[in-house]
């Protein structure tokens, strides 16, 4: 979703209750507040980058709760990594509902590179 400037696909498996923390800190609370932030980051800041994501370890905390960082990497449009990598660590909290496994919440942390 990232790569194609699709704000309604990154926010789909999102429940409509849910909670994202983007790397400027700004809290955005429900599925539509995502998509709006998604919509104005596409169109300003975020309209040329590029990510490759790569999922890390999932603790499950329970039947129907699980954990999981996500590590994302800036890329050129020809797949060469561009800053540090990963460039970003996202924590992700999932639960299981009706069989499909959403996200409850997401905190992004920016990666420091190194001095």
């Amino acid at each position: 979703a990232f790569n194609t400037k699709d704000p309604d696909l990154l926010a789909a498996h999102f429940r409509p209750r849910s909670w994202a923390v983007g790397v400027n800190g700004v809290e955005i609370e429900g599925r539509s507040a995502l998509v709006a932030a998604a919509r104005a980051a596409f169109a300003g800041p975020l309209a040329e980058g590029k990510a490759r994501y790569r999922p890390g370890v999932v603790e499950f905390l329970g039947e129907d709760v699980a954990i999981c960082h996500m590590y994302s990497t800036a890329i050129t449009d020809e797949g060469e990594i561009i800053g540090p990598d990963p460039a970003m660590i996202a924590l992700y909290v999932f639960a299981r509902e009706g069989g499909e496994w959403m996200v409850v919440a997401r905190q992004n942390t920016l990666v420091q590179a190194p001095d």
